[in-house]
């Protein structure tokens, strides 16, 4: 039943009553206008007697009612009084801001002797808090110039322990070349070496005693 429903004249006939003019070039002359798009909310309508929209009145980023200049948008209007009242200036009066300052300290109650206590237990915390800040430093301070003086202390002591080994290796060379001067068959086992660790100090030694004058990069180590 669907297919024999006949498709309506328009579509089969290409035909309308609609009256349309064309011109030459095929643009509309007449007829056929597009519809005035409709907003689904009510437009013109004034609210609270105002005689204009709100939105039509535009100041410093604000929005506003054209016929009072009043940014509130369910005010009353004011009419011409609103406008002028928006153009005026409000000054505040300095001398009875003054006035009220000078008679509020007037009428300042007496502390009681609670506040008192209290006042003079905070000032007593404070006073406390800044000499632990002045033992503090004085603490950085003096393990500062313990710090340093340590230093020294290991100074001395490895500059002593440097000549020691300095002898030492000395001595070790003497007697390094007293036995190779000797036959090998009179010579001791094991005379030449030694299995305890050498020290920094004595490794220091040993490359101040066996510095190779003609290498020329010993001046760069």
């Amino acid at each position: 039943e669907e297919h024999l429903q006949a498709p309506p004249k328009q579509l089969l006939l290409a035909q309308t009553e609609d009256y349309v003019e064309y011109s030459r070039h095929g643009s509309v002359i007449k007829g056929n206008e597009k519809p005035v798009i409709r907003s689904k909310y009510e437009e013109d309508v004034y609210l609270n007697n105002h005689t204009s929209v709100w939105g039509s009145y535009w100041k410093d980023g604000r929005w506003g009612f054209k016929c009072c200049h009043n940014f509130v948008k369910e005010s009353y209007c004011t009419g011409a009084a609103g406008i002028d009242a928006s153009h005026v200036d409000i000054i505040p009066a300095i001398g009875n801001g003054e006035e009220a300052g000078e008679e509020e300290e007037e009428e300042e109650e007496p502390k009681s002797l609670l506040q008192q206590h209290q006042e003079k237990m905070l000032s007593e915390k404070k006073k406390k808090k800044k000499k632990k800040k002045n033992k503090r430093k004085h603490k950085k301070k003096s393990k500062s110039s313990s710090s340093e003086s340590e230093s020294e202390d290991e100074e001395k002591v490895r500059e002593k322990k440097l000549k020691e080994a300095l002898k030492k290796e000395e001595e070790h060379q003497k007697k390094a070349d007293h036995l190779l001067s000797l036959d090998e068959r009179k010579r001791p086992y094991n005379s030449m070496y030694d299995n305890v660790a050498p020290t920094d100090e004595e490794m220091e030694a040993w490359r101040m005693k066996h510095r190779r004058t003609e290498d020329p990069m010993s001046h760069f180590t």
